[in-house]
């Protein structure tokens, strides 16, 4: 039998049997999110991948209370032109797919929309045409700190076999959700926080010395230091990007252009 699931300290814990055994190393794979170094895009396009989808997208709003200027943020794995012209024509405030799951407490099934406004399909004719697909499910959140979020994994089904498609998945995917959810505000908290990361000039060199290769030795006879002070420089680079050794200082800081990539 089915359950749903409930949340401890604003993470969900899934609590039921799941039609997929790939559930379980889905969430995993969430959970393992690492902000900074990971892609949502990534995580969205597994997350299509594992559910037999075209495409997956998380849209966060009311995101004041995470400290950023941000009016929404949007993750997704549909082509870059229809994200463009998302973003470009505000659709954010005229998609259907929103304004319905904003005003309602259960995922909203993209095939009961209205069709007798022409706005709504309009808005369809388009996903089809810019190939996202026509079959959809959106999953409200509701954040601990007042955002919400909007979860979407869509594809192309038959009418034959999308009522069996939601009676297998959709509570999966309604947990799924709330991972996302997580994973995002997590990242929203990270990119705020490496705002505040500020390498000196001598751990940048050191840190960019390292990544092409050099020791310690290297370094130091390079820029003129001894080695005990190179090491200072890269073990204070490492603790200001919180990392657990040089490799994955180096790392972190390329992802971040806090310094060039190897020469």
């Amino acid at each position: 039998m089915k359950m749903g699931a409930y949340c401890t300290r604003g993470r969900p814990q899934a609590a039921y049997m799941t039609a997929t055994p790939a559930f379980h190393t889905l969430v995993e794979r969430i959970e393992a999110f690492v902000p900074g170094e990971d892609s949502p895009e990534v995580i969205l396009a597994l997350i299509a991948k594992t559910y037999g989808m075209s495409h997956a997208a998380y849209l966060g709003l009311d995101l004041q209370h995470h400290q950023t200027e941000l009016q929404y943020i949007l993750h997704a794995t549909y082509p870059k032109p229809w994200i463009e012209r998302y973003i470009s024509q505000n659709y954010v405030i005229k998609d259907p797919t929103v304004l319905n799951t904003l005003n309602s407490n259960l995922p909203i099934d993209w095939s009961k929309l209205p069709r007798d406004n022409e706005e709504v399909r309009a808005f369809l004719r388009q996903t089809h045409e810019f190939g996202i697909g026509g079959r959809g499910i959106t999953v409200p959140i509701r954040g601990k700190r007042g955002e919400k979020g909007l979860f979407t994994i869509v594809g192309d089904r038959t009418d034959a076999d999308w009522d069996l498609y939601k009676k297998l998945f959709m509570p999966d995917i309604v947990t799924i959700g709330f991972y996302v959810h997580f994973m995002v505000i997590q990242n929203i908290a990270q990119r705020k926080s490496d705002d505040y990361i500020k390498l000196s000039p001598r751990e940048i060199l050191c840190l960019e010395w390292a990544s092409n290769g050099k020791t310690f030795e290297d370094i130091a006879d390079i820029l003129g230091l001894s080695k005990h002070t190179v090491r200072m420089y890269l073990d204070a680079a490492r603790r200001k990007l919180n990392c657990l050794n040089i490799t994955h200082a180096v790392a972190r800081a390329i992802k971040m252009e806090l310094i060039r990539a190897p020469r």
